[in-house]
């Protein structure tokens, strides 16, 4: 019996404080970075972008805040998986889940990106850009056979 696997070519991960952290962002912007905030205090977290004037949320991103699930992300944890799978967190954590669902590989998109630009500031809105980027080849790093990520311009 032939054992087919699928191809996941629109997966997406949620961007979270660890994509924007001092292992990823440039220190000259780090006293910039993104907050995540819950303004209405109903658990449903947004960002706290500078120079924005609304608190910003697109999708499911951000989906924790200091380590505790969104209401959002609880409530589709089900069908979105863990938050350590949504946030992209580890390759192991996101193979799991892609072993489950037989899928020999998956192409990653950004959930906050796909909203341009989030900063008003094009300097600014240029590092979290690359911190999304280097936050994304770090993980991906740890399974390039299986893990592809797209920037929306390309693939890598």
């Amino acid at each position: 019996m032939i054992t087919l696997q699928a191809w996941d070519s629109d997966g997406h991960v949620e961007e979270w404080e660890g994509t924007f952290s001092d292992a990823y962002l440039e220190p000259a912007f780090r006293n910039r970075r993104p907050e995540v905030i819950d303004p209405r205090g109903d658990g449903f977290f947004y960002w706290q972008i500078p120079g924005r004037s609304e608190p910003f949320k697109f999708g499911g991103s951000p989906t924790s805040r200091g380590g505790v699930p969104s209401l959002e992300q609880s409530r589709l944890a089900t069908w979105r998986g863990h938050i350590d799978t949504a946030e992209f967190r580890t390759a192991k954590a996101r193979l799991d889940l892609m072993d489950s669902e037989n899928l020999a590989l998956q192409v990653n998109y950004p959930t906050m990106f796909l909203k341009w630009p989030v900063a008003p500031d094009p300097a600014l809105n240029a590092a979290l850009s690359r911190s999304y980027n280097n936050w994304m080849a770090d993980v991906s790093g740890q399974a390039p056979d299986r893990m592809k990520w797209g920037d929306g311009a390309r693939f890598q």
